[in-house]
Order: C-alpha cells, then sequence, then structure tokens
C-alpha cells in the first residue's frame, strides 16, 4: 500500500502510485471497507510512531530534548532545511556559549589580560583552541615586563 515510499516519504505527504485493479474500474462495497481499514490502520501506525524514537536513535533524540535542541515531538517526521539550521544554531549556543563579561572571579585578570592587549576582551566565556593559546602566551612573553606591573 506504500507503493514503495518509505515512511518519511509518505509523512512529508508524497502519494504513492498505486492502481487499483477491479473489475470494471469501480470497487465494490467491501472492497472499499477492506481498503479503508488498511489505511486507517496504517494512519493510526504513522501516528503512533512518530511520538516515539527508534531503539537506535532513542539516546541521541534524548539527548536533543536535554539540551533544547529540540522540543521532543515527532521524532519520526522529516527535517526542513531550516529546521536544521535552526537546530544546529541551538546546538551551537550550547556548545559555544558568547558572554560579554567574565565571572565576578575572573575579572581581575581577564581586565588585566585585555588592558595590556593580549587579548581584544572579547567572549570571556568563549573556548580556546591550541593554536589560540599559543598566540596569547605569545603575547604574554612579548609583554613580559610590562604585564607584571
Amino acid at each position: 500500500m506504500t507503493g514503495i515510499l518509505i515512511l518519511a516519504q509518505l509523512q512529508a505527504g508524497k502519494k504513492p502510485n498505486i492502481k487499483l485493479k477491479v473489475a470494471k474500474g469501480e470497487l465494490t462495497m467491501s472492497q472499499y471497507d477492506k481498503l479503508n481499514k488498511r489505511i486507517k490502520k496504517l494512519e493510526k501506525k504513522l501516528a503512533n510512531s512518530s511520538n516515539t524514537p527508534s531503539k537506535t536513535h532513542k539516546s541521541g533524540w534524548n539527548w536533543l530534548k536535554k539540551l533544547g535542541i529540540t522540543n521532543g515531538k515527532n521524532p519520526n517526521d522529516v527535517v526542513t532545511r531550516q529546521s536544521f539550521a535552526t537546530m544546529l544554531k541551538r546546538y551551537d549556543e550550547k556548545r559555544f556559549p558568547k558572554a560579554k563579561n567574565p565571572s565576578k572571579v575572573h575579572k581581575k585578570g581577564w581586565d588585566k589580560l585585555t588592558d595590556s592587549g593580549i587579548t581584544n576582551g572579547n567572549n570571556p566565556k568563549g573556548y580556546v583552541t591550541r593554536e589560540q593559546f599559543g598566540t596569547l602566551l605569545n603575547r604574554y612573553n612579548k609583554k613580559g615586563n610590562d604585564f607584571k606591573k
């Protein structure tokens, strides 16, 4: 009955190309009832499956919900490009939070680094790559005695 379409295609609204072979081109009432029951059964299966992730993907789905990347609805639905972009942005913001101000405990040290020109003062809570760490350490070494004052 799916016309070789996969579940995601059916959920996205794609219609299978199915031709019914019946006498005189019309369905009998019993054929109609049988077909209608089959359609209802498939619709129910689709409705139930869209709210439950498969065993393979359950831990990943729960992780996305916990992070707030998704609201947890319809794990078997297809994802549009715009939805994908939104979820990717949410993930990036969780992974690399942007902060304008350093924590109180680190403010004095951060201000010293910023005032000396070792860093530009942007994103004090952001992560540092190894190459960025090397650059900051090199700047610190070049400042030498000026920084100790």
